[in-house]
């Protein structure tokens, strides 16, 4: 039997939905940890207690961004040379990374499928490896860990999926894939949007230390997941490294020839 230890945000969309049905779910289980994170500020400390506890599983019960928070904290200077295995829930609005790499379904099915794998002892064969990145942001104070970094067109197309999609009743990542899909096919049509959603930001990049590609990008990413959200592999390069990375520059001249790349 693997021991568990949850970190349960209840603020991530499907969560304020399903308020209580973890609790049910736990009840007679005093041997699962359950941690609610009431305030991220409390993360630090849930996260501290749970590898005190020397967790095997720690489940995240949230969103991409409780992922990336938790991760932040788990890769700290003096954690434990061996981390617990991560179970990542589809709890938030996008589950792009429960979608590649977690346990999708509802919050507690998936919750129930990761208990009884844990109560048969041996998760070795339901393991998928990913590779985290480290990542520096100015003004910040230590580096923040993820598995997935956007900028330039990316960052306005979450920003106005949050604004405008979400409250049209599109949910999760069909809403964040129908607003960047939006964006890439009303740049095609004539008499194009001249909003700021349609601009270009100047970014330069260093790959592998030697190249430097400095240009004013339309889209711009990074990450370690193998699809993005509806399943998609906006992906050319066939190199088979731990980051994936595709930049737009601006104006995306050839944009009709990939934009199947790009979906």
């Amino acid at each position: 039997m693997s021991k568990i230890g949850i970190i349960s945000n209840p603020f991530s969309q499907r969560n304020k939905r399903g308020a209580g049905a973890v609790d049910k779910l736990l009840a007679g289980r005093p041997d699962i940890l359950l941690r609610r994170l009431e305030k991220f500020e409390d993360l630090k400390s849930i996260v501290a207690e749970l590898l005190r506890a020397q967790v095997e599983v720690i489940v995240v019960d949230g969103g991409d961004g409780t992922v990336q928070a938790t991760l932040t904290e788990l890769f700290q200077p003096g954690g434990p040379e061996k981390l617990p295995a991560l179970a990542i829930l589809s709890s938030g609005m996008t589950n792009m990374i429960a979608a590649d790499a977690g346990v999708t379904g509802s919050p507690v099915r998936g919750l129930k499928r990761v208990i009884a794998h844990a109560d048969q002892g041996d998760l070795s064969k339901f393991i998928v490896p990913r590779h985290v990145m480290r990542m520096e942001y100015g003004g910040r104070e230590g580096p923040v860990y993820g598995m997935f970094f956007g900028a330039a067109g990316i960052y306005r197309a979450i920003q106005i999926c949050r604004e405008k999609v979400h409250s049209l009743g599109f949910e999760s990542s069909v809403a964040v894939g129908l607003t960047i899909a939006g964006l890439l096919v009303r740049w095609l049509l004539p008499g194009r949007d001249t909003s700021d959603a349609y601009r270009g930001d100047q970014i330069s990049v260093d790959l592998d230390g030697e190249k430097k590609l400095d240009h004013p990008y339309f889209l711009l990413f990074v990450t370690t997941l193998d699809r993005l959200v509806l399943r998609t592999r906006p992906y050319w390069g066939w190199q088979r490294g731990a980051l994936r990375f595709t930049g737009v520059v601006f104006p995306p001249a050839r944009l009709g020839r990939s934009i199947l790349s790009l979906l």
